[in-house]
């Protein structure tokens, strides 16, 4: 069934009338919840970590012993696959309701303590190479992209059960390990051009030591 809202709020001076009454709470609130739902992030990603550790675990334990029926290490590799892409899907849901409440203390905290969470130093040109300076990698978003890098791992070794199951031709036998190492290079590609924070710091272009404040979530 549908959810149906009660109403839209198009602009900033809307989000101001709905929030009136009681801002200063309403942005203690906002910061309560969004710190709770990144401590659910993590105890979310170290669930998830748990069994897909220990599925990688059983799948190369039943890979090593003898008269293990192939049915069951495909068994393992699907089980493996299923808890990947939840997490993956997990990861995503978590950053939207993650996303939702630091979009609140934005438009709140301006009246009440300033643009404090909006404000941040200057990152329009970091280096890459300065492997020493800070640099606005995205955390969610480098989780988000390594569970997509271990379900296709999972994949993988599903493939080569099934072709050993099934007597089936592998396309890339003898070449595993060339395939895995691309797999992983396309990895850490995907990460250093994806894996990168986008925050909306406007369109200032001063070097240096600067304060940039990032435009609210309804300008």
């Amino acid at each position: 069934m549908a959810k149906t809202y009660r109403k839209l709020l198009k602009n900033t001076s809307a989000y101001d009338r709905t929030f009136e009454v009681d801002r200063e709470k309403a942005l203690e609130y906002a910061l309560d919840i969004r710190k709770f739902e990144i401590d659910l992030y993590w105890k979310r990603a170290t669930y998830f970590w748990t069994f897909i550790g220990v599925a990688f675990a059983g799948y190369f334990a039943l890979l090593a012993a003898k008269n293990i029926p192939e049915e069951a290490i495909f068994l393992v590799n699907c089980l493996g696959f299923i808890f990947t892409f939840s997490w993956y899907l997990v990861n995503r849901g978590s950053k939207f309701w993650q996303n939702n409440w630091e979009r609140h203390v934005d438009m709140l905290e301006d009246k009440v303590i300033g643009p404090l969470y909006k404000t941040a130093i200057n990152m329009k040109h970091p280096k890459m190479l300065h492997i020493f300076d800070e640099y606005p990698f995205s955390v969610s978003k480098i989780n988000q992209i390594l569970s997509l890098f271990l379900c296709i791992v999972w994949i993988f070794l599903g493939c080569r059960s099934i072709s050993s199951l099934f007597n089936i031709f592998e396309p890339f036998k003898g070449f595993n390990m060339l395939l895995i190492g691309l797999i992983t290079l396309i990895y850490i590609v995907i990460v250093l051009i994806y894996g990168k924070s986008t925050p909306n710091l406007g369109d200032n272009k001063e070097a240096g030591k600067v304060f940039v404040v990032r435009k609210s979530f309804l300008e």
